[in-house]
């Protein structure tokens, strides 16, 4: 029974991330001139930092764009379940637009540890990223101590650094079972930059739990940590220049969630110093980090500002949103030039948009996901990838079968991708150049 509530466990928290992918920043690495042009809107972005405020490091947000992985200016790659609830390293290439098995050997059956693109199951899943001539595997780990027993150290919260095509795969750093990710990644030419929980007894038996920003060296594994944070949910959101952009809820009592308000601050990991941003200019919006910039939505009057993650600034330039209907919007993911905004207009289902930041206009996404399934109802398209003039698209979804240990069998989902250019796609029409789904 443990078994089964550790694999449903692992599928749950799948299937968040599935659900939640357009919930997730959607920026890969490979479409950096792009996003850089869309940013260069919000006037302080592109503005020379003052003195006071030198930029010393550059310091960038790990996207984790789709469900288990991201991708650079050849490439996407990420993690898929497979049958018995393995993993395997999917790739899709750009140049030869095949998705392929990570995996160099003609003969190879990708099920077992002499193959670089296969993966055991460990009791929990992850995401696979590239940062430069390196490949990241981020295991989130799981909370159960028997899954530490089954699975030993690949159960814990861990990182595997490899090479880009899968090869030299090794263990980076192994966090302890009472330790957690709880946020978003980022990275400089030196570190990995993530937030940790440590979740302990205290002297007099009681059960705490505290928050700390880890830096990881890239190159032998080595962790120094911040001071702790006495917060409630700290998580990186953004980064850019010296900073992490963090945020958390202040402890505290309170009578009910909508007492809780998110705080951001600026943290750069080399100074130690943390830097408030002005409570009153986001207060009562919907902020995503995106490119640099926190955006903030009001959601009365659909304007949209950017407040400079590198220098604090707050940009002068407005944006409005111009969306029919509008309602609670929110901004789902950023990809490009194009902010996918979703629109909750009263008592009507949701509506995607995705808004143009270079026309400045909005544009309801018309294209379906197809699927073999009525379950979760009509969804749109998904955004992967800004790719020169094209965009790398979800095109349906098929389920299969996953069998987890202690014989608990759930739903995987198997993708169709393809490229789209930026009119068919804001016009909603279906001209897809597709990813051929190669099997060896």
């Amino acid at each position: 029974m443990k078994k089964a509530f550790s694999a449903c466990f692992a599928f749950l928290f799948t299937a968040f991330l599935f659900a939640s992918c357009t919930n997730m920043p959607g920026d890969p690495q490979g479409s950096a001139a792009s996003a850089a042009d869309a940013s260069s809107l919000f006037s302080a972005s592109s503005s020379a930092p003052t003195e006071a405020k030198e930029i010393q490091n550059d310091i960038r947000f790990l996207q984790q764009a789709f469900p288990l992985g991201d991708g650079n200016e050849n490439g996407h790659y990420r993690f898929q379940y497979r049958e018995d609830a393995s993993y395997n390293i999917k790739y899709i290439d750009y140049q030869t637009q095949q998705k392929i098995f990570l995996c160099s050997r003609p003969e190879c059956t990708h099920d077992n540890e002499a193959c670089s693109a296969w993966r055991p199951y460990c009791g929990s899943t992850g995401a696979v990223i590239p940062i430069g001539d390196e490949l990241y595997l981020i295991y989130w780990g799981s909370r159960l101590p028997t899954d530490a027993e089954l699975y030993g150290e690949n159960a814990l919260p861990h990182i595997e650094k490899a090479q880009l095509d899968g090869t030299n795969a090794r263990d980076l750093v192994h966090f302890g079972l009472n330790e957690n990710f709880t946020g978003g990644l980022a990275y400089d030419e030196k570190n990995i930059y993530a937030t940790i929980s440590t979740t302990q007894k205290t002297p007099d038996d009681k059960t705490e739990t505290f928050y700390r920003i880890a830096s990881i060296n890239r190159n032998n594994g080595t962790v120094s940590y911040s001071d702790r944070w006495d917060v409630m949910s700290l998580c990186i959101e953004g980064a850019a220049g010296n900073h992490l952009l963090l945020s958390y809820y202040g402890a505290g009592e309170f009578s009910s969630l909508q007492e809780l308000r998110k705080i951001y601050v600026l943290y750069d990991p080399m100074q130690g110093s943390v830097t408030p941003l002005d409570p009153g200019s986001t207060e009562g919006a919907f902020c995503k980090a995106y490119n640099g910039n926190l955006l903030v939505l009001d959601r009365t009057t659909c304007d949209l500002k950017s407040i400079s993650i590198a220098t604090g600034e707050p940009s002068p330039d407005i944006i409005h949103l111009d969306i029919p209907e509008a309602n609670e919007l929110t901004i789902s993911y950023g990809c490009g030039d194009l902010l996918m905004v979703f629109n909750y207009p009263e008592d009507q289902p949701m509506t995607p948009y995705v808004f143009s930041l270079s026309e400045q206009k909005a544009y309801p996404v018309l294209l379906p996901l197809q699927k073999d399934t009525t379950q979760g109802g009509e969804q749109k398209i998904d955004l992967l990838a800004q790719c020169g003039e094209r965009y790398l698209v979800t095109t349906s979804v098929s389920l299969y079968n996953v069998t987890f240990p202690g014989s608990l069998t759930l739903p995987g989902f198997e993708y169709s991708f393809a490229f789209l250019s930026k009119e068919d796609l804001l016009q909603g029409r279906a001209n897809y150049s597709m990813i051929e789904k190669m099997e060896g």
